[in-house]
């Protein structure tokens, strides 16, 4: 009821009290108590109706939420690409994606990628002017994000006209925005979608909009990785990587380094002529990366020269020793603070980083998975043929010749002997001993076999490290046993050189603590 309405039932209710309270006043009958009663609760009434009509509204408290006016019309909103439907004459040559995950992790709720993988796909909307602008991201799909392409990109069209290019869209290509002010769409009758090259980019938040200027539509919710204060490198999400695999390292759970020590985690490099890489987006949230270089058991006699590097945001910081035989492992420690994306480059397939982890906080305690060998074996008494070597001249494994039985030029037999491999040239292998042995002993002598042949130069060799400490005398015909004993308390590695394979027998070697 209105104010007018209410205005003119409160004068007729107090008219009506009016004439009650007359009649009971002038017709004194008890009969007409009632009415007066009547009239009293109508005066009332009518008084309050007259009231409520001439105050005026209260004004609405500004903290609280407005209502809003269901009356006028509502903002209008964007277009999802993804909802329209392609131009009727065309075939569809996109295929939609509920979910895209991107190179850098983050995931949207909708996304469009061509059917096609090495030819353009394109696709034509019928939008009839309805449209005044166009916005969006061209992302790379997160499971090719190591695809290395030379013609990939997207082109927008308005009834044929270019209206936007992106760039070169490749492995290490970070998501590329649509700019809203530069795909204008105002008048333009068809537009049209390019994607040229591989399916796995993708157009994602794409959308058109009815009036210029109007706030972006967005699905996108942000990787947020749940990194601890140290999280091992294998663990890590690449960014993109060598040789257009998602990951360039083989990820190893038991891994044995060229000295016998047994790891439970490595990388090793994929490219056995060359580099292998890959590139981490870690936002500068940590401090150091700390790890250990080891040469594979399995290639401990290799020729090859192999290295890690360490890149930050594009610079190098670290570059390892050349790792080849008889390399002992490296641990490093590298800053790392403030580096937004890390690169790790290993060479070869000799190699392998064990243990690599980065740390929230400089100088943490390194993890360490390592199990180490104890050359001893806690004997104290070893016989060289069961010492393992670390470093050979054969590249492909020992130099050395072990035998069952050895007979020498005066017809004297031995249970166990060594003799070089290479016929000509100089046999070399050296032994991890850590200074945990005192002594070296054993014979010389010529095999049974040569005892008639006049060789020159035929020597046997200890070293420490690359220094001499003992030359036999040399081993031609005629020669007897010569016997041996070298203090060894202070080696650390020991090199044994035995030149040539044809005459020269080390046998009852032993090495005592």
């Amino acid at each position: 009821m209105g104010v007018s309405g209410v205005k003119i039932l409160g004068i007729v209710l107090v008219a009506v009290a009016a004439i009650l309270l007359l009649l009971y006043f002038f017709v004194p009958d008890c009969r007409y108590h009632i009415v007066a009663v009547c009239g009293i609760l109508s005066l009332l009434g009518g008084g309050a109706s007259l009231y409520s009509a001439n105050v005026p509204p209260a004004q609405p408290d500004m903290d609280d939420k407005q209502i809003e006016n269901t009356d006028q019309p509502t903002q209008p909103q964007g277009v999802w690409l993804s909802d329209l439907e392609p131009a009727a004459d065309a075939d569809p040559a996109f295929q939609s994606y509920e979910t895209v995950t991107d190179n850098l992790g983050n995931t949207y709720d909708n996304g469009i990628g061509g059917k096609y993988s090495y030819r353009e796909n394109v696709q034509a909307y019928e939008i009839a002017g309805a449209y005044q602008s166009f916005s969006g991201k061209v992302v790379l799909a997160f499971d090719s994000r190591s695809t290395e392409t030379e013609d990939a990109y997207v082109k927008i069209y308005g009834d044929d006209i270019p209206l936007w290019i992106s760039p070169l869209i490749t492995a290490g290509q970070e998501p590329v925005e649509i700019p809203q002010d530069a795909c204008k769409l105002a008048g333009v009758q068809t537009l049209k979608i390019s994607i040229y090259g591989e399916s796995e980019i993708r157009l994602v938040d794409c959308a058109l909009y009815p009036e210029a200027g109007m706030p972006v539509l967005s699905t996108c919710q942000v990787y947020d990785p749940e990194w601890t204060d140290v999280v091992l490198l294998k663990d890590l999400n690449t960014y993109y990587a060598s040789g257009r695999k998602t990951e360039a390292f083989q990820k190893k759970d038991a891994f044995q380094d060229n000295l016998g020590n047994q790891y439970t985690n490595a990388l090793i490099g994929t490219n056995y002529y060359g580099e292998s890489w890959e590139v981490y987006n870690i936002n500068g949230a940590f401090a150091q990366i700390q790890g250990r270089i080891a040469l594979n058991y399995d290639e401990r006699s290799t020729h090859n020269e192999t290295y890690v590097q360490i890149y930050g945001d594009g610079q190098a910081i670290y570059q390892s020793k050349l790792f080849t035989a008889g390399t002992e492992p490296e641990d490093f420690k590298q800053d790392i603070t403030h580096v937004k994306q890390l690169k790790i480059v290993i060479y070869g397939t000799d190699i392998a980083l064990t243990d690599a982890a980065l740390y929230r906080l400089a100088d943490d305690a390194a993890l360490s998975s390592a199990i180490k060998t104890d050359a001893a074996e806690e004997k104290t008494q070893v016989p060289l043929t069961m010492l393992d070597y670390v470093a050979s001249s054969n590249r492909n494994g020992s130099a050395f010749v072990v035998y069952g039985i050895v007979k020498d030029n005066l017809g004297n037999v031995y249970a166990d002997g060594i003799g070089g491999s290479d016929y000509w040239n100089e046999n070399w292998q050296t032994y991890k001993l850590a200074k945990q042995y005192k002594r070296i002993e054993g014979q010389i002598v010529v095999d049974y076999d040569a005892r008639s042949r006049d060789d020159a130069d035929i020597y046997v060799k200890f070293y420490n490290g690359d220094t001499a400490f003992y030359m036999s005398p040399q081993i031609t015909a005629g020669v007897e046993p010569i016997s041996f004993s070298e203090d060894i308390s202070s080696v650390d590695t020991l090199k044994i050189s035995i030149h040539s394979s044809r005459t020269a027998r080390l046998v009852n070697t032993y090495l005592y603590k």
